[in-house]
């Protein structure tokens, strides 16, 4: 069958920009990726020069370019202060750009939920509205990942194809973007893929300079935004056609507003950075600090001087660079939000979520032989269950929870047993707890003891 009809695979593996954090890796005193030792490199060595320069100056001739180093006491605290303001600062914004993209996942997930199984299907025209609706809330999230990185348009490998059919501003304003392009690539008319700490980038699009007011996305258009707006003409849709009662409305148009609300948040982090007065007070202050260290030190360390102002000098510049570089949590940099796997996930959820019909309660707890309702103390299905009267339902849930209580109490006493032992605080011998448990009868409430021996 030479013409055979093949399927896409949304769970084909796809390249990825981070790796998982929580799998071992080389110790982290001696990763290069992810450090910041190239970026700061250049002027750790430039303060480095100068501490050679002082100590062989004073080292080698009759000046004497020492100081008291009263001042590194002076100095080091108020740098401290600085670099501890402008890493708190700066991480902050990074997690509250995690939290709100954690936000924008679990607002897809719950619109996805509601509309794949709360909207009414008859018909394979209700199947593929409620698909093509789903298939905008991916559409959302890539988009407003595009647009957090200023890419405008919608001309990505992974936003083409999820919003052909939608008329936006935005989409219409894509080629006003312009192309980086190296002098042979302009020859070939292909673009310049940058390359960024050795992985691969997307070709690089230079947005039109910003004007006050008219500035990145709003002359571009807002694609996420439209997109929201399709989707709360599907649910104004829905609610005309009466495919879902007024409750489920309102939880749709609230987890809308939700994901607006979470884009807005993260744009508030984009285009309202750290007040440049402090970023250029705490930078001088840092480059004073380093550059009179060796001038102090030289007194005390002589030659050693030259690799204590490396390494101190790394450290300070370090830290400074690190605010630098999280304090947009939204681009390609390895320390930026891994985006690629927020979209990606959101991709699979909802690939997985739609390729079985919604769940309907008869069959998978009426009609299903493996639906056991009073599970451990009855192993019947549902019917059998049915079948049974109401004090019997209720004799059986209250053995059920006669024996949580119990089996809390032996995991409790061997637990403190583990504990005294361990601390050496218990002798030999055995030791009986007893735990009052008020349990709820047929005929009223009566206590019953639960004796735990536990054997030292």
């Amino acid at each position: 069958m030479g013409n055979s009809f093949r399927l896409h695979n949304p769970f084909a593996p796809t390249g990825h920009v981070h790796d998982d954090p929580f799998r071992r890796q080389h110790p982290y005193p001696l990763r290069i990726k992810g450090s910041i030792l190239f970026r700061i490199l250049p002027q750790v060595i430039f303060a480095t020069a100068v501490a050679t320069i002082v100590t062989c100056v004073s080292a080698l001739t009759h000046a004497n370019l020492g100081i008291d180093n009263v001042l590194i006491s002076v100095l080091g605290f108020i740098v401290g202060l600085c670099l501890s303001f402008r890493t708190s600062a700066a991480y902050e914004r990074w997690s509250e750009g995690r939290k709100q993209w954690t936000a924008i996942q679990t607002l897809t997930r719950t619109l996805t939920r509601l509309i794949w199984v709360c909207v009414e299907e008859e018909t394979t025209r209700d199947i593929l509205e409620k698909k093509s609706a789903i298939n905008l809330l991916l559409a959302f999230a890539v988009a407003t990942k595009h647009h957090l990185r200023e890419e405008r348009g919608t001309d990505y490998d992974d936003l083409r194809e999820l919003v052909p059919h939608l008329h936006t501003y935005g989409s219409s304003r894509a080629p006003t973007m312009i192309p980086i392009q190296s002098p042979s690539a302009s020859a070939t008319g292909s673009a310049l893929s940058s390359t960024v700490d050795g992985l691969n980038r997307p070709p690089t699009w230079v947005p039109q300079k910003r004007i006050l007011g008219l500035s990145g996305t709003h002359r571009h258009g807002n694609i996420p935004l439209e997109i929201s707006a399709h989707l709360t003409s599907y649910v104004q849709s829905c609610v005309k056609r009466q495919k879902f009662d007024a409750v489920t409305y309102g939880q749709c148009m609230t987890a809308l507003s939700a994901l607006s609300e979470a884009k807005a948040t993260c744009e508030r982090i984009l285009w309202t950075p750290i007040p440049v007065a402090y970023n250029i007070v705490i930078s001088q202050i840092v480059w004073i600090f380093v550059l009179v260290m060796p001038f102090q030190l030289y007194s005390k360390l002589h030659w050693i001087t030259i690799p204590a102002v490396f390494v101190a000098s790394y450290v300070m510049l370090g830290l400074a660079a690190i605010g630098l570089e999280i304090e947009n949590p939204f681009g390609y940099d390895v320390n930026d939000l891994d985006l690629d796997s927020y979209c990606n996930a959101i991709k699979l959820e909802v690939a997985v979520l739609t390729s079985v019909p919604p769940p309907r309660i008869d069959e998978w707890m009426y009609d299903n032989p493996l639906a056991r309702p009073l599970w451990p103390q009855h192993k019947g299905d549902f019917r059998e269950c049915e079948e049974m009267g109401v004090q019997e339902v209720r004799q059986a849930l209250r053995l059920g929870g006669q024996k949580a209580v119990r089996d809390d109490c032996v995991r409790r006493g061997s637990a403190g047993e583990h504990e005294h032992s361990r601390e050496g605080t218990e002798g030999t011998g055995s030791s009986t707890r007893t735990r009052v448990v008020d349990v709820e009868s047929a005929g009223g409430k009566e206590d019953s003891q639960v004796n735990v021996e536990d054997v030292a």
